[in-house]
This record gives structure tokens, sequence and C-alpha cells, in this order.
């Protein structure tokens, strides 16, 4: 059974799901100690191939199997709650992930479910549950990337949609911290679209002007790359709904199209 899981996933990762699947399935043919971890990897071939209602069927049934592993039940329910997402059954996926993160051990698994529990809520308006999601996040010890972009979409969040003045605190404090310093440019980004929200217009202009035409305020290794176009689009919102100034919001929008 040691070696049928090895090919199977094997197969899996080659992306013949075919092949995974009769590999799985002949564990649990079996019916020895690998049950429980060859139910999650069926279903997990299953619905990678689109198969999303045998898929659910094994996963209802691994959780109803008597005897069956917790932990092995709690990543079946973030499993679960990946199916529901990839039907846009939000609330389903939301409900999933909740129950799952409750008992999985795996702090990168729970880092990553904490994460797409935000996404989640952030897709269904829930902006206080987004919010508390992505800040539970660094608590697992996530990885570098994962916890950078927790930590930026809680300010984001937090900005946009709660609390300006303790968004514009956090977000300082991503700023000053020195493995964040390759991310100044679109932490800067983000603090200047805060500003707008906060009603700081006149800040929110400096700091965009200062990203597009300073480069040598940001530190080494940093720059807006990428979110030019953004940051010119973000001026012609400005200026048109706070200046009325229309040729200078057409000439940004124009740049940014560019």
């Amino acid at each position: 059974d040691d070696a049928l899981m090895l090919i199977g996933k094997s197969y899996f990762y080659q992306e013949n799901y075919v092949g995974a699947v009769q590999k799985f399935s002949e564990i649990l043919d079996q019916q020895t100690d690998l049950r429980d971890e060859a139910q999650f990897w069926l279903a997990r071939s299953l619905m990678t191939s689109g198969a999303y209602n045998e898929a659910l069927e094994v996963l209802t049934l691994a959780m109803a199997t008597e005897g069956a592993d917790a932990q092995w039940i709690a990543q079946d329910r973030l499993l679960l709650a990946e199916l529901a997402i990839r039907q846009e059954q939000w609330e389903n996926a939301a409900g999933h992930l909740e129950a799952g993160l409750a008992s999985v051990k795996d702090k990168e698994l729970a880092a990553r479910a904490s994460f797409l529990l935000g996404q989640v809520h952030e897709t269904l308006g829930n902006y206080e549950r987004a919010y508390t999601a992505y800040a539970d996040v660094p608590s697992y010890r996530a990885p570098y990337e994962l916890e950078y972009a927790a930590e930026y979409s809680a300010v984001r969040i937090d900005g946009l949609y709660l609390n300006p003045e303790r968004a514009l605190r956090d977000g300082r404090r991503l700023e000053r911290d020195d493995k964040n310093l390759v991310k100044t440019a679109e932490l800067r980004y983000l603090r200047a679209r805060i500003l707008y929200v906060a009603g700081e217009a006149d800040e929110a202009v400096l700091t965009f002007d200062e990203l597009l035409y300073d480069p040598l305020s940001l530190p080494p290794g940093a720059s807006i790359g990428e979110l030019r176009g953004r940051i010119h689009y973000a001026l012609a919102e400005l200026y048109r709904d706070v200046d009325r100034d229309f040729l200078m919001a057409a000439a940004h929008f124009d740049t940014a199209a560019a």
C-alpha cells in the first residue's frame, strides 16, 4: 500500500488523474491503515480532474467513516471548501474552512486555509470576518510570501472598508519592516489609496506623485514596476472626483490605458 500511495501521488503530480484514481482506489480495496489518506487523495484527484460529484461522494463517505483520523477529517473539510469554491458556493466554503481550521494541526496548511477564508469572506462582503481571517495568518507562522500577502490584505480591507486610521498605522509598520523593503512601492500605493478613502486627497496625490516621479525615494531593490498604470488610474479618479479637473483626469486615464 505504501508503494501504491507513492505511485498514485506521482500520477497526480504528473496530471495523470485516471491513473491516480486507480491507485488510490486499489489502496481502499485493500482496507489498510492508509484508508484515510487514500480517501483524501482519491477525492483530490477526482476534484482536480473536474469530477466534482464523485469527489463530494468520497469526501462525504470519508467523514462518515467510523474511526476516521481527526486530522484527515480536518483536511477533508478543507478539500470540501476548495470544492465549494470551484463551484462558487461561497457560504458552504466558509463553513467548511472554519470547521477545518478548528482542528487542523499542520501550521502551513492552516495558514493557507485562513488566507483562503479571508478571500471567501471578502467575496461575500463580510469585511470584518475577512479582516480577522487575514490577520490570523501570521499566528500560524506562515512562509514569508503568504504572511506578507495576508498582512497586506488585512491592511487593504481595513483601510478601504473598516478603520482607515488603524490601517494607516499598520501599513506604516509593514513599510518599516526591513524584510518588506522590495515591497515598499506596493505598500505606499496602498497607503495612498487609504488616504483617499480617509478624505486626505492631497496627501494621496503627493504619495502617488512621489511614486511616479521620485524613484530615488524608494529603497534599493524596490520599483513601481507594474504599479505604474494603477497609479495613473488612481490619480485620474482623484482629479475627476475631487478636483473636477477633467483634462488632468483624461491625461492620466490615457496614460493608464497605455
